[in-house]
């Protein structure tokens, strides 16, 4: 550098630094020259800054003379601008967390990262049995010096009766959440650091879940995407390991409850999410036949129950739906139940069929804070505001994040809404029942494309039972009959699978009409839905999205046969079969995608035949299902009498308004693809010239 831009260069310094005293002089709080500023040095930054501070001190320092003799000298300059842009909440962040530890010293004998530093940021309301003791330490023993953290996927399953969701709940006492235990287990088995453990929401570790599943729900895909301490050559075959490393998942299982199970840990990209990636989701739910009027007479040697005129074991048995519906034979009851759960197939708004207070008014919503008053929209929090992002896939099916209910709220319907919350937007039928149409827009309950879900299929099975065997395997028995309901699709939002089960039922024992589905998917409608127990719903399956690719995997062309063992020369690359005959390919032991292979999936299964089955079983014989089916009694659509024999005139004005609407969507639709057809024509004419 020249000698007159070092010169220049002190100089502005100097300036800065006057300047800075000057404001401190005059305001009594920080300086107005930021940092950044005095660093650069040059005189052309500074000139500038120089001129507008000194403008601002000015100003400053008149609006001080005006000021009243009572007022300090010292007093800080309210809210200046640089600090309004700056203050936010950062409680909980990587900075937050750099200035708890900048000044950190590990005692004599403790390496740093074995301090337990990191609850002392949870919440104000965590419970005693989250935040760890002094002397807690990592076990030597547990990991070596070979040991990185790494991105790493964990494929879990869990019977989910003695737990109260899998996400974790500071609240609650450690160890009732499937994150507690498996944390825990990380810990124990070294793959987590002391200063990581028990973070608040897992947020040092980049805990992500492919899914969240509410209180007494269960799973055989789970997976839960961090980055984990553990030694690389678990995914090494020329060292004994494999890219689903067993040894590790026999290590953590060790230190994991019988009803909990790791079935695979996968080396994924940094930028691999669980949440994110998981594309695909698919339920079982295993509906007592009871619930739908059906007592068979027996079973097969397999446990199925042929299809069609279902023989009746006992004609006592009192019919659980409707007085009208009382007459229909099984077979009946099925074609209904399968029709119904057919109708929710497709892309449609199931705002109806998700917990209504999720979108509800905030409680310290206040209308005389509102720009234009009480039916205006500005400073008013919409319903719908505290809900996540619509695409985010722990927005997903029965978020734990809900408050706890009680079981008989939870088996009637579950809406917030009430006339008393009405905005006085123009509708058709009854607020009070919760069965109404809107004419107009309420800015109060507004439903969008976060309520927008897309179901495949939606099927239900033939009557069957499960094997359920003792833990010796010598002796097993029957399970109660029950029908299978599979559904899949790419997210669902809470409560949602079992409320569509739920109104299925209805329809099939003849409480609600079949026209009311459709209607209820309407974005006008709005229609109280009754809701399924959790305790026989798990997650069967889940699809991710291929991993991303590194510049070095993108610039790697493959032009080698495959030879007949199955490996693949150059690029240190493997291809595996799986179940489903999907060619899985390992670049440098990490697979293209996250494929359980065949091996993982017979211990699925073993673990589905040995652990949930045995789980599942008990919970079928329960008497939350009674309860369940006589609560259809007192659903909306009927008269309160508790009788179901007279419907609510709100329902057939639903229906009513439905129709037009109904009518009007399909014309337009069949616009837009006549639009299309016209389009495509063009732009063929358009390649053929």
């Amino acid at each position: 550098m020249p000698k007159t831009s070092r010169a220049t260069a002190r100089v502005g310094a100097a300036l800065a630094a006057a300047v800075m005293e000057a404001s401190m002089a005059l305001g009594g709080g920080s300086g107005l020259v930021r940092p950044s500023v005095a660093r650069q040095g040059g005189c052309r930054p500074f000139t500038a800054a120089f001129v507008s501070h000194r403008r601002r001190i000015s100003s400053r320092a008149s609006a001080a003379d005006e000021a009243p003799a009572s007022a300090p000298a010292s007093a800080p300059f309210p809210d200046a601008p640089h600090a309004r842009k700056h203050r936010k909440d950062t409680e909980g962040t990587r900075g937050d967390r750099r200035r708890e530890t900048r000044d950190l010293r590990a005692p004599a004998g403790v390496r740093l990262e074995d301090v337990p530093v990191a609850s002392d940021a949870l919440p104000e309301r965590t419970h005693p049995s989250h935040r760890l003791a002094p002397d807690v330490r990592r076990d030597p023993n547990s990991f070596t010096e070979h040991f990185r953290k790494k991105p790493t996927a964990l494929l879990v399953g869990y019977a989910g009766g003695n737990y109260k969701g899998n996400t974790v709940n500071h609240e609650l006492p450690r160890g009732s959440t499937v994150d507690d235990v498996l944390e825990d287990a990380l810990f124990k088995s070294g793959g987590v650091k002391l200063s990581n453990y028990r973070s608040r929401a897992l947020g040092r570790l980049k805990w992500s879940r492919s899914s969240r599943t509410d209180k007494g729900v269960s799973s055989l895909a789970t997976v839960v995407s961090l980055r984990l301490e553990l030694d690389p050559s678990v995914w090494d075959p020329t060292k004994g390991g494999d890219y689903e490393a067993k040894a590790l998942c026999e290590k953590i299982n060790s230190f994991l409850p019988e009803d909990v199970k790791v079935f695979g840990a996968y080396s994924t990209p940094k930028s691999f999410q669980a949440r994110r990636a998981c594309v695909k989701r698919t339920y079982d739910y295993l509906l007592p036949a009871r619930c739908l009027g059906i007592f068979p007479a027996g079973t097969s040697p397999s446990g199925d129950i042929p299809s069609g005129d279902i023989p009746s074991g006992d004609t006592n048995q009192p019919w659980p739906g409707a007085p009208r519906a009382a007459g229909q034979s099984p077979a009946r009851t099925m074609s209904l139940f399968r029709e119904a759960l057919t109708a929710f197939e497709g892309s449609h708004y199931f705002h109806n069929y998700t917990r209504r207070a999720a979108y509800a008014r905030s409680k310290d919503w206040d209308a005389s804070l509102s720009v234009g008053g009480p039916n205006s929209n500005g400073g008013r929090r919409r319903r719908g505001s505290r809900v996540s992002d619509p695409m985010d896939a722990d927005a997903d099916v029965l978020e734990s994040e809900a408050e706890e209910q009680d079981a008989s709220a939870e088996a009637s319907d579950d809406s917030s809404s009430s006339a008393e919350e009405s905005s006085g937007a123009r509708f058709v039928g009854s607020r009070r029942d919760g069965v109404y149409w809107l004419l107009e827009r309420d800015d109060d309950d507004l439903v969008g494309i976060k309520h927008n879900r897309r179901i495949e299929s939606f099927v239900a099975s033939d009557v069957q039972t499960l094997r359920l065997k003792t833990k010796d395997e010598d002796e097993s028995h029957m399970s109660e009959p029950f029908v299978r309901v599979t559904v899949r699709g790419d997210s669902f939002m809470l409560y949602q699978i079992r409320k569509m089960i739920a109104t299925a039922v209805a329809v099939a024992l003849g409480h609600y009409p079949a026209e009311l589905i459709p209607a209820s998917l309407a974005r006008p409608a709005r229609v109280v839905t009754p809701i399924a127990p959790p305790t026989t719903l798990y997650l069967h399956e889940a699809e991710f999205v291929p991993f991303a690719k590194n510049k070095s995997q993108k610039s790697k062309a493959s032009d080698d046969d495959d030879d007949d063992d199955g490996e693949r020369k150059g690029n240190g690359a493997t291809r595996h079969n799986t179940r489903d005959s999907v060619e899985l390919e390992t670049v440098n032991h990490r697979p293209d995608r996250l494929v359980p292979s065949s091996a993982t999936r017979f211990a699925i299964e073993r673990f589905r035949e040995q652990t949930l089955d045995p789980a599942l079983g008990p919970a079928l014989a329960s008497d939350e299902w009674d309860v369940f089916v006589s609560n259809l009694f007192r659903s909306r659509v009927w008269t309160r009498d508790g009788k179901g024999e007279k419907q609510s005139p709100a329902v057939a004005e639903v229906l009513a308004a439905f129709g037009p609407y109904a009518a009007e969507r399909s014309a337009r639709k069949r616009e837009l693809r006549e639009m299309d057809a016209v389009l495509e024509a063009k732009a063929g004419k358009g390649l053929e010239t």
